[in-house]
């Protein structure tokens, strides 16, 4: 686990401190089901005071697989992105938003800094294309393939809607 120790920053002895770090595949690909690291992630930046704000201000480059939220077909992500977040000491927690890291002890987890930055870059519907057909629920064929050998079903008709359907037809 990559750590950061801000104190001379915090302390004004440095003005900043500089990271060109990698977190090892092992660790990223160690607890997300869903989500599987391609490359290793690479993260820039530098800790630093802005204004009267400690930040950290870098970007992480990296690739991920994602399955297909209908057929689980795996697509790959490419993240390049760059971001600004204010660092903040559980004291100063009640300050959190989306642009804010709380930190203890003046050390700053890179792993957990970066998650936040990478998640943020995965649509929370990703589809492998827009007219996705997804999955047969019988069978699991995946139907972007063509059509599977399942009986077509009717699907039942709420009770509330049947006059509708009468109307209809």
């Amino acid at each position: 686990m990559a750590v950061i120790d801000i104190t001379d920053v915090k302390k004004r002895k440095k003005k900043s401190i500089s990271v060109n770090d990698v977190i090892p595949l092992e660790e990223c690909n160690a607890n997300y089901d869903n989500v599987l690291f391609l490359e290793t992630p690479v993260v820039e930046g530098r800790v630093r005071y802005h204004e009267d704000n400690l930040v950290f201000d870098g970007s992480v480059k990296t690739l991920l697989s994602v399955p297909c939220s209908k057929c689980l077909k795996e697509i790959e992500i490419s993240v390049d992105k760059p971001f600004l977040v204010v660092l903040v000491t559980e004291e100063e927690e009640y300050f959190m938003d989306f642009d804010s890291y709380c930190y203890e002890k003046d050390q700053l987890n890179l792993w957990d800094l970066v998650w936040v930055q990478i998640w943020d870059e995965i649509p929370f519907k990703l589809l492998c294309k827009d007219d996705c057909l997804g999955v047969c629920p019988t069978c699991g064929h995946n139907l972007n393939d063509g059509p599977c050998d399942c009986p077509e079903v009717e699907k039942p008709i709420d009770e509330r809607m049947a006059k509708l359907r009468e109307l209809l037809n």
